[in-house]
């Protein structure tokens, strides 16, 4: 069964097996659109990931992905895939493939009445402290479209600092057009977004932290983006926009001035921080680490369509 979703930036693709009326296997994948930002850098990356339900599993099915995942490299002219796992038998699979490990992550979880909220403040009195001339910016819905123009440039800046380790990797371009569209895809799944940022007295962008709420996963609160200018690291910045961010959205702090209405507080649920980036790199600020769970890590593979075609098709035909 296949899926054709079109997106505005994006061409998505996501392909079912199907046993009884029951979904045994999925695939996913994802290309930049021609036209969208960013493309020149990224065109020729896809990212592909699929799954198969344990009882299914020695039977050849994810074999069986590898020639869409050929044919959807040679329609859109891709030259690397990037596939990812958590799991110790999809990096067997992986490197069953050929395929390289180049990037590897964690997940950490904390559940918000573990938190030490005095730690939080101290990190909060500290910043300020440590930049008496930066101004903190808190907004509790999306930047506003007046600032759009002048925050993606910043945000793009921001984000082009994570660490990739080895993976190969196209720009991340962020536009007024682009992030419009992903605020009105989480306004659609009734999501809550929180952004907190600093600004320097000459107007640039210093760091940035967002975290999101959504009704479908009510006891989660998801640590999204941090990053701290390269220039402006050591002054505490990491620290004091995550407190300030994590307190405004359990209602650690007084309710203030411009909060959106009919936002839940998720106090005393669960907490999450996802670091997909983080285990080689100084880009995202410190974590909450106290009482954590570490999940499983994940790890990126890449492969190049050229090296790797003759291998895939070798082991589809073993299905």
């Amino acid at each position: 069964m296949r899926i054709l979703s079109d997106q505005k930036f994006e061409i998505n693709h996501a392909f079912e097996v199907v046993h009884d009326d029951d979904m045994v296997s999925w695939f996913r994948s994802a290309v930049t659109k021609p036209g969208a930002p960013g493309y020149d850098t990224n065109r020729y990356f896809l990212w592909c990931t699929f799954s198969v339900l344990a009882p299914y599993r020695r039977r050849g099915i994810a074999r069986s992905h590898l020639p869409v995942l050929l044919e959807l490299m040679d329609r859109d002219g891709c030259r690397t895939v990037t596939m990812e796992s958590e799991e110790e038998s999809g990096h067997a699979f992986m490197r069953w493939l050929g395929a390289e490990k180049k990037l590897e992550g964690a997940e950490n979880r904390l559940h918000i009445p573990d938190v030490d909220w005095a730690m939080m403040q101290r990190w909060i009195d500290e910043g300020a402290k440590g930049s008496p001339e930066t101004n903190l910016e808190v907004y509790d819905d999306h930047i506003p479209d007046a600032l759009l123009e002048e925050f993606a440039p910043q945000l793009s800046a921001l984000l082009n600092t994570m660490p990739w380790d080895d993976l190969d990797h196209g720009d991340i371009v962020e536009t007024p057009e682009f992030l419009r569209h992903e605020y009105e895809r989480m306004d659609l799944a009734g999501q809550r977004h929180h952004t907190v940022l600093t600004r320097e007295p000459n107007g640039v962008i210093s760091g940035i932290t967002d975290m999101n709420w959504a009704p479908h996963r009510p006891k989660i609160l998801e640590q999204m983006f941090t990053g701290v200018r390269p220039d402006s690291r050591g002054r505490g910045i990491g620290k004091w926009i995550k407190a300030t961010c994590s307190t405004a959205c359990t209602g650690s702090t007084p309710t203030r001035s411009g909060s959106r209405p009919g936002t839940p507080t998720p106090t005393g649920r669960c907490w999450r921080s996802t670091r997909g980036w983080a285990s080689s790199g100084t880009a995202g600020a410190p974590s909450i680490r106290s009482a954590a769970t570490s999940w499983p890590s994940g790890w990126r593979f890449w492969s190049k369509r050229s090296v790797r075609a003759a291998r895939f098709a070798r082991a589809a035909s073993r299905r």
